[in-house]
């Protein structure tokens, strides 16, 4: 679905009235009771773990709207998760558009950052930036976060600006969400500061977010920020972050797991359950671990071709590179061939994956490719995606 951008500022135009900060932020409107928001707004503000679908949150917000299906609060959290409704991205989109429209202001934020980034709407930074700050004006937090995350990032082509990035992350803080602390390390690091981008990771990790949580097990798995390799303290905060919903965390908790990684004891079952997890919340790299263990039987999971299928076709669409070249391998071995193709269709198509996967850059497929004298592009060079 493409959004109007011209549309979107006229359903918005109004004068702004400035709310004072809160701790958390408070919910604005909510039809029936705001209590059954809680959840999410400790996910959003607060990175606490997002509720699943069996949830009692996710049962409940599903409940009210049906009951309130005009509730711009309702609107704003469902367009946010979507997959625990089993809601369409078209019709999450337009929850989103409506909650802002109704002037929700973290809808409000939201719509104008997708307009600065040229999200799924025609890019218009000006609109964007407009947008954002009737929301700052309101007192909401993710304006000020997407307000210094777009000032860091110089997104659609607004020009960089870190003075201006921390003060508004700072007042993001300030207004209530934790996320800003991973947004404020990046600004040091970028700014050559490591021990303030280590200060900015360590504070946000205290608060719960699990970003930092995250950043902190690479800072010590792989010694960064001016810090010596630390196994112990990767594998804590690797703890910490995947029980904290860090799917890319879960992925490597796994592995820590499968390897016996800083003395870890080898627990199969729990990686296999994380292993489900992220792949779960759709990362990548899990999908790929979760689809090796259902063909061969790694991890110690139950072989499933069809599963295996289903998820190196979900890899296929996503455009990830390491799943591209498993399943055109798979399609060139002949060990899964849709039903409806030929063995040749799916040389064909095979072909055309590992050509995909070669654009990317991805050493195996290059290589594969050279080696059969399909392309002219060079051989291995790195990858930005992870591969398993």
């Amino acid at each position: 679905m493409r959004l109007s951008a011209v549309l979107i500022c006229a359903a918005l135009t109004w004068g702004t009235a400035h709310v004072a900060g809160q701790s958390l932020p408070s919910t604005r409107g909510a039809a029936g009771g705001a209590a059954i928001f809680n959840p999410f707004r400790e996910w959003w503000y607060r990175a606490a773990p997002l509720p699943t679908r069996e949830s009692d949150a996710a049962l409940q917000l599903k409940e009210h709207l049906e009951k309130h299906p005009d509730d711009p609060e309702g609107l704003w959290w469902a367009s946010q998760v979507p997959r625990l409704l089993d809601v369409e991205p078209r019709r999450a989109t337009e929850m989103l558009v409506s909650a802002a429209e109704k002037r929700h202001p973290a809808a409000v934020a939201r719509v104008g950052w997708k307009l600065i980034a040229g999200e799924g709407v025609k890019q218009d930074p000006k609109g964007g930036l407009e947008l954002l700050q009737k929301a700052l004006d309101m007192g909401e937090p993710e304006a000020a976060l997407q307000m210094g995350a777009v000032m860091l990032e110089g997104t659609g082509g607004i020009p960089v600006d870190r003075v201006a990035a921390e003060s508004h992350l700072r007042d993001a803080l300030r207004l209530g969400t934790v996320r800003a602390h991973f947004s404020l390390a990046r600004l040091h690091h970028d700014a050559g500061n490591e021990p303030a981008s280590l200060d900015a990771l360590l504070a946000g990790a205290a608060a719960g977010d699990n970003r930092c949580m995250g950043a902190l097990a690479e800072v010590y798995r792989d010694g960064r920020l001016g810090q010596q390799p630390d196994p112990r303290l990767a594998v804590r905060w690797m703890r910490d972050a995947a029980e904290r919903g860090n799917t890319s965390m879960q992925r490597e908790m796994a592995k820590a797991l499968t390897s016996g990684y800083s003395g870890l004891v080898v627990d199969l079952p729990t990686a296999r359950m994380l292993i489900e997890s992220a792949a779960g919340a759709e990362d990548p790299e899990a999908m790929l671990m979760l689809a090796q263990g259902c063909l061969i039987g790694k991890y110690g999971f139950a072989q499933d071709a069809a599963k295996a299928g289903k998820l190196l076709t979900a890899l296929n669409k996503m455009n990830y590179a390491p799943g591209l070249y498993t399943l055109a391998r798979l399609h060139l071995d002949g060990a899964v061939i849709p039903h409806n193709l030929t063995k040749e269709q799916a040389t064909k198509d095979a072909v055309a994956m590992m050509r995909r996967a070669a654009k990317l850059r991805y050493p195996p497929a290059l290589d594969y490719l050279a080696a059969n004298g399909l392309t002219e592009l060079p051989a291995s060079q790195p990858v930005t995606q992870h591969q398993s």
